[in-house]
């Protein structure tokens, strides 16, 4: 990881999953490409979990 490189990504689940989809696959590939260390910020965790069930909203 790159000391110095952390990105923040907001996300705001607008009418579907897709919202979610696009911006966790651009923070997955950030980090695994670019070794970005990234935190993704979403304000509905529960549409979230629907890709990632491990989630606790």
């Amino acid at each position: 990881m790159r000391p110095g490189y952390d990105w923040d990504l907001f996300c705001a689940v607008v009418d579907n999953y897709g919202d979610i989809g696009i911006t966790w696959r651009l923070a997955r590939q950030l980090a695994s490409e670019h070794r970005l260390r990234v935190r993704l910020w979403v304000d509905d965790l529960a549409a979230f979990r629907c890709l990632r069930p491990e989630i606790d909203p």
